[in-house]
């Protein structure tokens, strides 16, 4: 078992990664304390014009909140979302995060970064986030996407470039990570997708903790191939089917 009372673990990923379905898992665990994005609320978006409280105080404050073991909080990390609100690199935030007790790190990581995009393409279309696993599966929704413009976060760029700077932002920040105190490794795509346990138990075995059972709350909100969500799906095809990431067209859910 972890020392107590001040384990911090900090989970860091870009977003439609199933983070929140694991969080409500990690939080049924009684040795477990769920706080999700710790920075959302100062994003130029949610703040307006409001001023950004010094990071350590943001810090200290989630800090104090603890009362179980050990306490996990996410980080998008991307210079474009939680990164930019503070101007500093992953290696540096991780840095600030280590010296308040958070050694701890798991890179949350969707491999199919295209199902991404659309995951977060369809969430701004229609404003769903999540569904419970109490409520009826989803219906079928489709979205264009804007092969030229999509936003994530504060920047806007085409869906190659969002690819391509996600694919790179992950590399870096599993060197940056490997060189401190190494971290757990866990994808949509072999812990979440299928059966979201898995991932849970992975953490509950990395940091020894004991698998308390829990329950999945929240199912996936578009489990359809990308041919039948994505209006523009043959453009898509087309660009995407020349580069490095055309294997991503090949996993349809």
């Amino acid at each position: 078992m972890p020392d107590k009372p001040n384990t911090g673990v900090v989970i860091w990923h870009v977003g439609r990664c199933g983070s929140s379905v694991l969080g409500h898992c990690y939080n049924q665990n009684p040795h477990m304390q769920w706080e999700n994005e710790i920075f959302n609320r100062f994003m130029p978006q949610h703040i307006g014009t409001g001023n950004v409280p010094p990071l350590d105080i943001v810090i200290s404050e989630v800090r104090e909140r603890q009362q179980r073991d050990v306490q996990l909080i996410e980080v998008k990390f991307l210079n474009d979302q939680h990164l930019g609100i503070f101007g500093l690199t992953a290696d540096e935030l991780a840095g600030v995060l280590r010296n308040h007790g958070y050694k701890h790190s798991v890179i949350l990581e969707r491999r199919n970064i295209l199902r991404r995009m659309i995951s977060h393409c369809l969430a701004n279309e229609t404003s769903i986030y999540h569904i419970s696993s109490n409520e009826s599966p989803p219906s079928r929704k489709s979205v264009h996407i804007n092969i030229n413009k999509i936003q994530v976060g504060q920047s806007t760029r085409s869906l190659l470039d969002w690819l391509d700077v996600i694919t790179a932002s992950y590399r870096e920040l599993k060197r940056s990570l490997r060189s401190l105190n190494g971290f757990l490794h866990l994808t949509y795509d072999d812990h979440i997708k299928t059966d979201p346990i898995v991932g849970y138990m992975a953490l509950c075995d990395y940091l020894s903790i004991p698998r308390v059972p829990v329950q999945v709350k929240l199912r996936p909100t578009n489990p359809f191939p990308m041919s039948e969500i994505v209006c523009n799906y043959e453009e898509l095809l087309h660009i995407i089917s020349s580069t490095e990431h055309a294997w991503m067209l090949e996993e349809e859910n």
